[in-house]
């Protein structure tokens, strides 16, 4: 459900846009080898993988692949708004991680965005700015102090010993913050590094979770915010896509209803709806599928998973997805306005901070949509002109304020509005947008993130496929950020998921491939005998279509498995090499950051100057955004 209002002049409904749309044709009723499902990121990057593969080798299979959207990208979805049609991005907005990240490594070139500064920040309290340094530089020194217990236990081997089952909060409290905070500002401050960041509070978020920031561990440490008006965030999947045969490009507007995984001779039973946005909806003739690579939600998993799977989605992987991953809401609501007034409240010699990129309203934390980010920045940074804010929330505020029965959505835009107003007085709403992801039967919430009761071995369990109901034959591979353990709930998480989840299913197809470990690489916990499985292929047979008799388990693949085994296993090691090398820099790095946070935690406590606005020079944490 997307709400579209206006309090002005004429309502401009937004409208998505992708570059492969609202094809109205059920795929052909047929056997195939694999089925991918949903094109979003996670299943363009396993399409990826399955069509450069399918080049090379002389027994190809047959492939197919649906999703239930009218376009591509999944969560990574943008929105015509506003009198102006600027494009806005309804979910994913950040890039994580420069160089070596396979998303900003295709967006260069394709795609505009800008390195976001979260220090650059304004604060207000019921219509006065305030300074609220003090309480950063204390929250600062517990945050701190989390991240170096989390980080020595990743550098001495005892990531999954220390870390598990404990919360952000339990440290913090250990390392001196507020248990919890009650003081407004305090709130705020916490809400701002941990909420903002895992859509979940600190009670609920887990410090395994968060730390080793892996993201910043093998990328480059800068976060982007995409603005770009061509195409948008999703312009890279349509880019993908481009690249794939056209017979294998994904069906649109086509849902998924139910997965039947009871018999392996004959394959999984895949019923499919093809949707129609203006009349009536049609049953597509389900199709056989030998393997399905599923990129659903979590919200999905756990919303309809009894229904969307027979038999049931297995109660072991149920328990171990609801202790591990949470569905968490993150939304953002869009304004835009009849004049960007601001640049002049804020515009004059020695006046506030005219290109404030955030803005904190202290008055509203806790009651309201207090977290403001700007798109009309004077220095043309982001969209010029645009006269676009939005204001940004997350789950605990959503479903104490927002997501209420009695409150439509005027009443919303109103609500989120008033604080607003009573520090720009003349601002005039000209249009107002948001998405309702908890609503979405789709998405089911915004992002997939870890709890506090989540342990790695849950993970491991959520996440190992789903075999067939009358064989240990592998049905259904899950795939989605949530299959990454060390970059779930980011757009790089997906793509490395769709990787590793295409690569695993040739592998279990007796195709000899090879794939990375960075999803899953703990320090400390790999052995040599995993190398093995991660670098070959699986118990099936040597491949070919559904009708040429793929699926024999024959000695076929086990002697192509056997004749590439030293290749790949060296493969692999190489590249455990240079993760080494990567984890040891980072040690290195740690060590050095250790160095340089106590020497400025000793110049800040005799320094009185301001360091918030625009200026991270105070050892303070990094404040970033994850999104799918």
């Amino acid at each position: 459900m997307i709400q579209k209002l206006l309090l002005a002049s004429t309502l401009v409904l937004g409208w998505q846009h992708g570059l492969f749309t609202c094809a109205q044709t059920c795929p052909p009723a047929s056997n195939v080898d694999i089925l991918i499902i949903g094109a979003g990121m996670s299943g363009a990057s396993a399409a990826e993988v399955l069509a450069a593969k399918q080049g090379t080798v002389s027994s190809a299979y047959t492939w197919a692949w649906v999703e239930a959207y009218g376009t591509a990208g999944g969560r990574m979805r943008d929105t015509v708004f506003g009198s102006q049609n600027t494009l806005i991005e309804e979910g994913a907005s950040w890039i994580q991680g420069g160089a070596g990240n396979p998303v900003y490594e295709m967006a260069v070139g394709q795609i505009d965005f800008y390195v976001q500064d979260y220090d650059n920040i304004d604060t207000y309290n019921n219509g006065v700015e305030i300074d609220i340094d003090t309480t950063f530089e204390a929250f600062d020194t517990a945050y701190i102090c989390m991240q170096r217990y989390a980080e020595d236990a990743f550098v001495n081997n005892q990531t999954e010993e220390l870390l598990q089952g404990e919360s952000i909060r339990e440290r913090l409290a250990i390392c001196g913050w507020l248990n919890p905070p009650t003081e407004l500002i305090d709130r705020m401050v916490e809400w701002y590094t941990i909420d903002y960041e895992s859509a979940l509070t600190a009670e609920s978020s887990s410090l395994f979770g968060a730390f080793p920031q892996y993201t910043y561990i093998f990328y480059d440490d800068v976060d982007y915010f995409v603005h770009d008006q061509a195409g948008g965030f999703n312009q890279i999947v349509d880019n993908m896509i481009s690249g794939i045969p056209t017979q294998n490009r994904p069906y649109f507007n086509v849902r998924v209803d139910n997965i039947d995984t009871t018999s392996e001779a004959l394959g999984a039973l895949v019923s499919m709806t093809l949707i129609n946005r203006n009349g009536a909806d049609t049953t597509c003739t389900p199709i056989r599928a030998r393997k399905v690579i599923s990129t659903v939600s979590i919200g999905v998993l756990e919303e309809a998973g009894d229904t969307w799977l027979t038999p049931s989605f297995p109660s072991d992987k149920r328990d171990a997805m609801n202790r591990v991953y949470e569905m968490a809401l993150y939304y953002k609501f869009f304004f835009e306005f009849t004049e960007a007034s601001w640049e002049s409240t804020f515009g004059g010699t020695g006046g506030p901070n005219a290109n404030f990129e955030f803005l904190e309203i202290a008055n509203a934390f806790g009651t309201n949509c207090h977290h403001w980010q700007n798109l009309d920045t004077p220095d043309n940074v982001f969209v010029p002109g645009s006269r676009i804010m939005f204001c940004t929330m997350t789950t605990e505020a959503l479903e104490t304020v927002i997501i209420q029965p009695n409150l439509n959505s005027d009443a919303i835009r109103d609500l989120i509005f008033t604080p607003l107003q009573g520090i720009f007085p003349d601002l005039i709403v000209q249009n107002f947008y948001y998405t309702d992801w908890k609503n979405d039967p789709y998405t089911f919430g915004s992002k997939e993130m870890w709890l506090t009761p989540g342990l790695w071995s849950d993970y491991e369990t959520f996440k190992a496929p789903i075999t067939y109901s009358n064989s240990n034959e592998n049905a259904v591979f899950i795939s989605g950020s949530a299959s990454c353990g060390n970059f779930f709930g980011y757009v790089h998480g997906a793509w490395h998921a769709g990787n590793l989840q295409a690569n695993l299913v040739l592998a279990d197809m007796g195709y000899a491939t090879s794939w990375s470990l960075i999803c899953d690489y703990i320090i400390g916990t790999r052995d040599e005998n995993e190398w093995e499985w991660e670098t070959g292929g699986g118990g099936g047979g040597g491949g070919g279509g559904r009708d040429g008799g793929g699926g024999g388990g024959g000695g076929g693949g086990q002697s192509s498995r056997n004749n590439h085994a030293k290749e790949h296993l060296q493969k692999g090691q190489d590249e455990q090499a240079a993760l080494e090398a990567k984890l040891l820099k980072l040690k290195e790095d740690i060590a050095r950051r250790q160095q340089e946070a106590e020497e400025l935690e000793a110049a800040a406590s005799k320094s009185t100057g301001n360091k918030r606005k625009g200026d991270s020079d105070g050892g303070g944490q990094k404040r970033m955004k994850g999104d799918d």
